[in-house]
């Protein structure tokens, strides 16, 4: 029912239903050898706990007694003593960091905590009430401060035991629809993952345990996920579950948390250094290059409803935002620390649904829900000057994008709920011109995205379909391709910078990378799962290497897309190595097989 390494690795500890627990020597793992059978138990043993030296050892039991065990000579164990008092089975027991202080979790829904500091005449402390229902599991961050404790009241309680003699509530962890039964700190205490009977785990960062932050939910179980495990560099999560698989999670993908609602607008400055994603009311701004990953800077606030669009300018220190309050903001974020707010546009009748600069920096424009295209001179952002209104549709313009239009001079593309693009000429002799109209989606466009060179233009829709369209004489514009796998409407597209790789997410929950090489062979070369519902939008980071994408979960991911670092790790976790076969089917064609590590 359970097992424990004695922490020099060399001894293992082993439970059963047979009301034993078992010692067994591991220093040679091919040929284990049984040292001891520890009896004296009237029912299962539930859990076994190796105290910090290795020198006691914890058999916790069905029969509602604890055992402890002198393991100095493993092959001679001893019962020291038996802790009592407990009305239902034990179901968990853990040791402190310093071996001084043991937790046990029970079926009473009562946590026990014992000074165990002279094993021979342990001490009960004060009990941890709270758990409306049977406890299972508990867990200490490693410097003993902080317990965890998880149970059938669907609930995490976290604990401050820097006097266990003193202990006090902390938090509360919620969101499992099931219990909980298995939890694990991540080295430094700042990262618990929880597993549960919702066959879900859920990774919460409790920095500040009194205000935890929206946790990432890892699906895939089929089934109970019965343990949790963090790698000891915390870059790696196991769990393992009644589905009799174990699964690995990569904690290195940054999960960005804060929001309480979905996100639903991002943009990533120039440098690629600040993301900003939009929510409910509130934009919050991100430093991609902090030393120790992405930290937050700053929170916009102004919007009185969701910021559904934001992009910054070509100089990378404005910044523009759009909502469904009506309204566009313009911002300041040359120190992104203390973003100032510069100006409030408020023409829209309805939702502003996108907004976008112009190549130079001068133009804005900004669409909406009331079918009309808004555009705007901001070469002083403290005062934008008007410039005309552009009617596209029937219904509402959702998406907007510049193109550089070369001898027809500067594009502007639109679509929306009617499913025609429209591409304005905006800049040039004349002023805007009747648009040009590309018909092909059999549903709604949701997003516009134009490749770096300009010649191809990328539409995502309501149908469940991406279309490539040849832009290089846009008065003729073409169909090229198209790009069919979600399994729902796709609303968000993005280009690598370089143009040969093409980003789509999904309300299927999913992220797909697209190999534009030929674009009219455009093919998948990655899918990306993750966010726990709909990928709600996304953007390349300038620099090519991240993909950021916002979803209805409440968090923002950014994904290491760099196909050389992929395979990189690939090889180096490869046993036996990667073949060419393997290489070719998981890898970009562009990346030539190397012998693997």
């Amino acid at each position: 029912m359970s097992a424990a390494f004695r922490p020099d690795g060399r001894v293992l500890a082993t439970s059963g239903a047979d009301h034993t627990a078992r010692l067994w020597d591991v220093a040679d793992v091919r040929r284990p050898r049984p040292l001891a059978v520890l009896e004296g138990h009237t029912d299962a043993v539930r859990t076994v706990a190796f105290d910090p030296r290795g020198r006691l050892l914890a058999t916790a039991s069905y029969d509602r007694t604890v055992g402890l065990w002198d393991v100095s000579d493993p092959g001679r164990a001893v019962r020291i003593t038996t802790l009592t008092g407990y009305s239902e089975g034990l179901t968990s027991a853990v040791f402190s960091p310093d071996g001084d202080v043991l937790v046990t979790t029970a079926a009473d829904a009562v946590v026990r905590v014992w000074d165990v500091g002279d094993p021979r005449h342990p001490r009960a402390l004060p009990g941890l009430r709270g758990h409306t229902d049977r406890v299972l599991c508990a867990a200490f961050t490693s410097d003993g401060r902080v317990l965890a404790t998880g149970g059938f009241d669907n609930t995490v309680r976290l604990w401050d035991l820097r006097r266990p003699d003193r202990p006090r509530p902390l938090g509360v962890l919620t969101g499992h629809q099931n219990g909980i039964v298995s939890l694990a700190f991540a080295p430094g205490g700042r990262t618990l993952a929880s597993g549960s009977y919702d066959r879900t785990s859920r990774v919460w960062d409790v920095t500040d345990p009194a205000f935890p932050s929206e946790p990432l939910v890892l699906s895939g179980h089929a089934d109970v996920v019965y343990s949790v495990a963090f790698s000891p560099d915390g870059r790696s999560l196991a769990t393992a579950g009644k589905d009799t698989t174990v699964r690995l999670w990569d904690m290195r993908t940054s999960v960005l948390s804060g929001h309480s609602s979905p996100v639903q607008s991002l943009a990533a400055s120039p440098d690629g250094r600040l993301l900003v994603a939009g929510s409910y009311r509130t934009a919050r701004v991100w430093d991609l290059s902090a030393p120790g990953g992405p930290a937050p800077l700053a929170t916009l606030t102004g919007h009185t409803d969701n910021i559904t669009a934001a992009a910054f300018h070509p100089g990378g220190r404005l910044l523009a935002t759009g909502g469904q309050d009506r309204t566009i903001r313009l911002w300041d974020l040359s120190d992104p620390g203390r973003p100032l707010s510069l100006a409030v546009l408020s023409r829209h009748e309805a939702n502003v649904t996108s907004v976008a600069f112009g190549p130079g920096g001068d133009l804005l424009a900004g669409a909406s829900a009331d079918g009309t295209i808004d555009l705007w001179r901001v070469s002083d952002p403290r005062r934008p000057a008007h410039l005309t209104t552009l009617g596209g549709s029937g219904g509402s313009v959702d998406t907007i994008t510049f193109v550089r239009g070369g001898p027809d001079g500067l594009l502007l593309a639109g679509a929306g709920a009617d499913a025609v693009i429209r591409l304005w000429r905006v800049a040039g002799p004349g002023g805007p011109r009747d648009p040009v109209t590309l018909r092909g989606h059999t549903g709604a466009v949701t997003r516009l995205a134009v490749s770096p060179d300009g010649r191809t233009l990328a539409s995502a829709g309501l149908d469940g379909s991406v279309r490539l369209w040849d832009l290089t004489g846009p008065g003729d514009a073409r169909a090229v391709a198209t790009l069919t796998g979600h399994a729902d409407a796709v609303t968000g597209a993005a280009f690598s910078p370089d143009g040969r790789t093409l980003a789509t997410g999904s309300l299927d929950g999913s992220v797909r990378l697209w190999d534009l090489a030929d674009r009219r062979e455009a093919r998948v070369v990655a899918t990306l799962t993750g966010h726990d519902g709909r990928v709600q939008t996304l953007v390349y980071v300038p620099g090519g290497r991240v993909v950021a994408t916002g979803g209805e979960d409440t968090t923002v991911r950014l994904w290491d897309v760099d196909p050389g670092h992929a395979a990189r790790r690939i090889c180096a976790l490869a046993h036996p190595p990667v073949t060419p076969a393997e290489w070719a089917a998981y890898l970009p064609a562009d990346l030539p097989f190397r012998p693997p590590c």
